[in-house]
């Protein structure tokens, strides 16, 4: 009989071995010894951040969190250690069937090598795991505040059930960094506060929608009216953004200075209210309808050298004015000049268009009075076939 003895335990073993039979001095016991070798443990799965630990966009394998928790599979009865860059993070035994979990210690920000090995009860490791790379960003992003624009291009809204409820488009610029990540959204809120008949409202920060995807929207605002013989309403907005990285983190609220929207027509010679705005008209200059115009009427002029001024509005934070005026096929070429700069508008469409915003100045200094002027030059684009200059309203933002 031949016996062979494996120790399954790593070192040096003994034992006996007996047996018993029908010959003389049965049962007869024999001494064994011998040396073991390692059973080999297998490589646990490749760690998987749990979804409770993946914050921010899911499956991105980027998170706030810097004590993640890891899970996957491993031989039954072994102990899974979880490492960082090859350094130990943390342990837990497997389940009965063979899964773990694990949490590690606190991790710092940057992007890290996740492994794991599993040991058995004697010590013996296995090979490690394929890795994982896991970024922990525990830092938000940085955003600017918003800044509101007018724009040329763009064209008044008019509301004939409400007129102050008319709009015209304004645009909201802002720009985010994130020093670990890149940004995943923003939350941009808008608060209106409108004084109606001196009776103001105060209203609360609400959320633009639909959520911008980028750094910047457009947005319809109402314009409010301060015309005669109707109620004065004038509105003022403040808009307020955040942005949100890829892990999770949001930044503070970065808030903007309240403005003024302020519709100056072009029937106010005089202002109705102090700072409210009005129109100084030189040389000659008629009034006439236009269908579609603001408030339903213009003045407008063929005259060189006739000039419309923007009187009486004190600017009060960085602000914008837009000149409103008419497109068409007779209409001819103006200049605008604000603060001494001159700039030229070309009235010429081939069919009418009616309460355009023309022209639109970017980024006036607040705290100041500026002067907004403009001029007909009596001259037109050749595809036209007239020279007129209509003046239907000054808007600013103030």
């Amino acid at each position: 009989m031949n016996v062979v003895f494996k120790p399954t335990a790593t070192g040096a073993a003994s034992g006996t071995l007996s047996f018993a039979d029908n010959a003389t001095g049965s049962p007869q016991t024999v001494a064994l010894s011998g040396n073991g070798a390692a059973q080999p443990v297998g490589a646990p799965s490749k760690p998987v951040l749990d979804p409770a630990s993946d914050s921010g966009v899911k499956g991105d394998n980027i998170t706030n969190i810097n004590t993640p928790t890891f899970t996957g599979t491993a031989p039954a009865g072994t102990t899974v250690g979880i490492l960082s860059d090859g350094v130990s993070v943390g342990s837990a035994a497997t389940s009965s069937t063979g899964t773990y979990s694990v949490t590690t210690s606190l991790l710092a920000d940057g992007s890290h090598a996740i492994t794991a090995q599993a040991a058995d009860a004697v010590g013996t490791l296995s090979p490690a795991s394929a890795g994982l790379s896991v970024t922990i960003d525990t830092v938000a992003p940085v955003v600017t505040a918003p800044v509101s624009n007018l724009n040329a291009g763009s064209a008044l809204k008019l509301n004939a059930a409400n007129f102050a409820n008319s709009t015209i488009p304004v645009t909201v610029t802002w720009s985010a960094t994130d020093a670990s990540g890149s940004i995943a959204s923003y939350q941009l809120q808008q608060k209106k506060d409108t004084l109606n008949n001196l009776v103001t409202t105060t209203g609360t920060f609400t959320d633009v929608s639909p959520a911008p995807t980028g750094t910047s929207v457009t947005l319809d605002l109402q314009m409010g009216q301060v015309l005669a013989l109707r109620p004065i309403v004038l509105n003022s907005y403040t808009f307020q953004v955040r942005a949100c990285d890829v892990a999770g983190n949001c930044s503070a609220f970065a808030g903007a200075p309240k403005f003024q929207m302020l519709p100056v027509d072009d029937s106010l010679t005089s202002p109705l209210l102090n700072g409210a705005g009005s129109v100084g008209y030189s040389g000659s200059w008629s009034t006439g309808a236009v269908s579609g115009a603001y408030n339903g009427s213009v003045h407008f002029t063929t005259a060189t050298g006739a000039t419309a001024k923007l009187n009486n509005i004190t600017f009060n934070v960085t602000a914008d004015v837009a000149w409103v005026s008419t497109r068409g096929p007779d209409r001819g070429i103006a200049t605008v000049t604000v603060d001494g700069v001159t700039q030229t508008v070309d009235l010429y469409a081939p069919t009418a268009q009616p309460a355009q915003v023309v022209f639109a100045t970017h980024g006036l200094r607040g705290g100041a009075q500026h002067q907004v002027q403009v001029t007909s030059t009596g001259t037109r684009n050749t595809a036209s076939i007239g020279t007129r200059v209509d003046l239907d309203s000054f808007v600013a933002i103030r």
